[in-house]
């Protein structure tokens, strides 16, 4: 929505007509200098190549996960940047991706056990691609790295590269919508597509446990309740098994929602989140068409959540279907190409979710705000649009971070929300992008007058 913002014609709302072609059409006639075949058979000159940033701003963020012994480490990622930690908060960034290894990161795990604390997990991959209003350009993933000493440093696991093939989909490793470990052996799970799979030996073989992979590219999530010691996984929509599942092992499942239960119209991406520390869950989930509300208005979400073994429906009263006030309430999934949602973790009320933006829903008191998501922010102190995780500092229940097209941002959940600042309704964000170098480059040119360093 941003890039169709900046593309626009702002005279008719329009992307030109015929712009595509006169770009293809520029690039075709610069002057090309070939190299002759003297100069192909020498070796190549060795060069250094230093980063020039932006190192000031990140870029489109999935992953995101803090040491549950030390908040300050900060392991993070970018669909295009790669693994990055940092151990002063998000002060400062350094990038740990292994060299020779795709730079791409989707989602990210540790072990909790104590004692294996210094294990991790991440999953590469991302379907959606370069952007939210076109379709190709899939960020093929390459299987599943892991990590022994806290993130410092990583290698691919073996048994994760069994493709032959880097542009072309041959492996369930190839896109990977979450990584849990679970909590009591340290078995790991990976939603890839359609498919659970589990290894029950550190990532070194894989058995799938949930679902049949019939379209890799779908997205899915996982949790785990530690108060009622249940894992749940949401498998997409328009799969045959597409609705919520439940275990009390990781291995044996039992679908608990259908997808035509969650809304009989159908459902596409299906997200989840604890409820505080409490054995409730909620579940944010893409319509695959728009529903109409008691007001009227049209929502593109749905919102239910399960307590003590009741489901119930929320979709009436957040996105479009709440009115009033502003600035606008409506919940944009980008046809669920952002979806985020979790509790806040002393308090199983109040729940952060959306897309495009971010909200909040008290299910006590039914009100529901806007807490983020306008890049025009006048001070810079709003939240990018595009948000893809939500995560609480473990140490610090009032602040929460947001992954977005953005790189990363904080706030604390307490403050004011703001109401009549225009750009910078919401929370206060704080940017964690120093040195995150994630940034997604779709072209670059330099000025051609000598002396300039204009880039």
């Amino acid at each position: 929505e941003a890039e169709f913002n900046m593309l626009k014609d702002p005279a008719t709302g329009q992307i030109p007509k015929g712009i595509r072609a006169k770009e293809l059409n520029k690039a075709i006639a610069t002057p090309t200098f070939p190299m002759s075949q003297v100069e192909l058979g020498k070796a190549l000159p060795a060069i250094t190549i230093t980063s020039k940033g932006p190192n000031n701003y990140g870029g489109r963020t999935r992953a995101l996960a803090f040491d549950v012994r030390n908040s300050n480490i900060v392991v993070a990622g970018g669909v295009s940047g790669g693994i990055f930690r940092s151990t002063d908060g998000g002060g400062d960034w350094t990038r740990v991706t292994p060299a020779g290894v795709f730079h791409n990161l989707t989602t990210v795990a540790q072990d909790t056990r104590a004692g294996n604390q210094d294990t991790w997990y991440a999953g590469t991959g991302e379907q959606a691609g370069n952007s939210a209003s076109a379709t190709g350009g899939d960020y093929y993933g390459h299987g599943i790295l892991k990590s022994t000493n806290n993130g410092a440093s990583w290698t691919v696991l073996s048994s994760t590269v069994n493709g032959n093939s880097l542009n072309e989909f041959d492996s369930d490793f190839d896109y990977i919508s979450k990584i849990l470990v679970n909590p009591n052996n340290g078995d790991v799970l990976v939603l890839s597509g359609e498919v659970v799979l589990r290894s029950a030996n550190g990532g070194q073989s894989w058995s799938p446990v949930l679902g049949n992979q019939t379209d890799q590219g779908l997205l899915g999530d996982i949790i785990h309740n530690a108060s009622s010691n249940t894992f749940y996984a949401a498998i997409h929509g328009t799969d045959t098994n597409g609705g919520i599942h439940s275990s009390t092992d990781g291995i044996n499942w039992t679908q608990i929602r259908t997808a035509a239960q969650l809304n009989a119209g159908g459902v596409g991406r299906i997200v989840l989140s604890n409820l505080g520390a409490t054995p409730g869950i909620a579940t944010f989930y893409q319509l695959n068409a728009p529903t109409t509300c008691g007001n009227g208005q049209q929502n593109e979400a749905g919102l239910q959540t399960l307590i003590s073994g009741s489901w119930t429906n929320h979709t009436d009263m957040v996105g479009s279907c709440n009115t009033g006030g502003a600035p606008t309430k409506a919940l944009s999934l980008q046809d669920g190409y952002n979806m985020c949602i979790i509790s806040k973790p002393n308090d199983a009320n109040l729940l952060y979710f959306g897309g495009v933006e971010i909200y909040r829903y008290n299910l006590s008191t039914q009100v529901y705000d806007f807490i983020g998501g306008s890049q025009a922010g006048a001070n810079g102190i709003n939240l990018h649009v595009d948000n893809h995780i939500l995560a609480f500092d473990p140490n610090d229940n009032k602040i929460m971070w947001s992954g977005n097209d953005g790189g990363l941002r904080s706030t604390d959940v307490t403050g004011t929300i703001k109401t009549n600042a225009g750009a910078d309704n919401g929370y206060t964000w704080s940017s964690k992008n120093n040195n995150y170098v994630t940034y997604q480059y779709y072209s670059a040119d330099i000025n051609p007058q000598n002396g300039s360093s204009f880039v």
